[in-house]
């Protein structure tokens, strides 16, 4: 036995040098390497724990200072509450959970702090879709997005399960070392409540969100909401324009949230999944939200929201003074074509004046940036070769944007996108992950 325990040191030992040479072989001439290896402390076969991607989520957040990393692992199955919970149960299928790591000092070792749980853990909510966390990481944001309560605003009911795919966001906080959830956010508009016969229809809130660096204003996106309202804070109990998405922006005082506004851009049309992704700026006066299938026929900036390029996709940009919010652009790409999906995923810069958006399904061949072959007319190419474009803020104005291409040679590979209402599929899995392989 203790011939076995010593060679099981050893081996153990060898690993660890092992992989501390591999780590300390990584290319010294960048000055970049590797310094942890993150596992979940329960993993289990299917968690996901670090998912990502355009379709999956955003599951992975560091602080500011880089001493708080949060990971979600959206699939993990504890029915575990709240924080530090039994996490050796498995009985509540891809309930979700959060990991939370720290350390004290960037040449410190990291360690995890936390196994946070939504306060109502539910089969399939997928609690750690997206997880951000503020500059200094004290205040945390998870979403389940198919979260099923039909309570709306902050902290009603969340035992109720009566609207599939509704979604929630959950707000956690630290002090000292001690996580606590602070506040369980719905939307104002859940959803419609399944009849007899029928199934509910959740809006998916939570899909996208973004949290300021205060951790004071919180923007979730509801890709799948009905409603045809336009602009802020319009009617939204009308049920009548399917999938046209919607963003709900929360402030906080203290340690209350409310709801500040009801978003929605000023061109609502069917299916084109507004609040896609969403962005803030580090004072949160700034948001970019996308609406990746809106078609749109302009090619310039704040141009007329005349159709004729259908799932073209746009980026909308609001600004807030004082508590009130406006529409500020409307961003097209300069060489737009129906189904180039401009706004799978969009980032803002600190101080709100530039913005980037992903264009996936994009065709141009051409390299570089601001190419001399402007490759407005290549869809029928159908390469997907994806580009993205950036837009800069002057004078309260949004110039035409500039279009970074891949280079030639570059492996791209083409991704499916969800262009259908998801709900309508008895797999929530399989419409999340896989859809239409373009866009139409």
């Amino acid at each position: 036995m203790r011939g076995a325990r010593l060679t099981v040191a050893i081996f153990g030992l060898m690993t660890a040098v092992a992989m501390a040479a591999r780590i300390d072989a990584q290319s010294a001439s960048t000055g970049l390497r590797q310094t942890a290896y993150i596992k979940a402390s329960n993993p289990h076969m299917g968690d996901h724990f670090g998912n990502g991607g355009t379709l999956l989520g955003d599951s992975v957040a560091l602080s500011g200072d880089g001493l708080t990393l949060a990971v979600g692992a959206p699939n993990e199955s504890s029915g575990a509450k709240v924080v530090n919970g039994n996490e050796n149960d498995t009985s509540v299928y891809s309930a979700g959970a959060v990991y939370v790591f720290t350390r004290r000092n960037a040449t410190s070792p990291w360690t995890q702090q936390a196994y946070v749980k939504a306060s109502n853990p539910q089969t399939g909510a997928e609690f750690g879709h997206v997880v951000t966390l503020s500059a200094d990481g004290s205040t945390m944001a998870v979403s389940a997005y198919f979260e099923a309560s039909a309570a709306k605003g902050i902290n009603g009911n969340q035992n109720d399960d009566s609207i599939p795919q509704a979604g929630a966001v959950y707000v956690f906080t630290r002090r000292g070392t001690a996580w606590s959830q602070q506040a369980y956010v719905k939307a104002s508009n859940t959803g419609e409540a399944g009849t007899e016969g029928n199934f509910g229809d959740g809006d998916q809130f939570g899909f996208s969100m973004s949290l300021s660096d205060d951790g004071n204003t919180l923007a979730v996106g509801a890709n799948a909401e009905d409603s045809n309202a336009k602009g802020i804070n319009g009617d939204q109990n009308d049920n009548s324009m399917q999938s046209a998405g919607a963003v709900y922006v929360y402030v906080r005082n203290g340690t209350a949230w409310t709801q500040q506004a009801y978003v929605k851009a000023a061109n609502t049309t069917a299916n084109v999944q507004f609040g896609y992704s969403v962005a803030l700026s580090a004072d949160g006066n700034t948001l970019a939200a996308s609406a990746f299938d809106e078609g749109g026929a302009s090619r310039v900036v704040n141009g007329p929201y005349t159709p004729g390029r259908n799932g073209s996709g746009a980026v909308y940009i609001f600004t807030r003074a004082g508590t009130a919010w406006t529409q500020q652009g409307y961003l097209k790409a300069s060489n737009a074509e129906g189904g180039d999906s401009l706004g799978v995923v969009v980032s803002i810069s600190d101080d709100g004046n530039t913005v980037a958006g992903g264009i996936l399904d994009e065709d141009c061949m051409s390299t570089g940036v601001n190419p001399s072959n402007p490759c407005d007319n290549d869809q029928k190419t159908d390469t997907s070769v994806g580009a993205a474009v950036v837009s800069t803020a002057t004078r309260s104005r949004l110039p035409r944007s500039s279009r970074t291409a891949p280079r030639r040679g570059s492996t791209a590979s083409r991704m499916t996108t969800a262009r259908r209402k998801p709900g309508r599929s008895t797999s929530s899995r399989a419409r999340v992950r896989s859809g239409p392989s373009g866009p139409t």
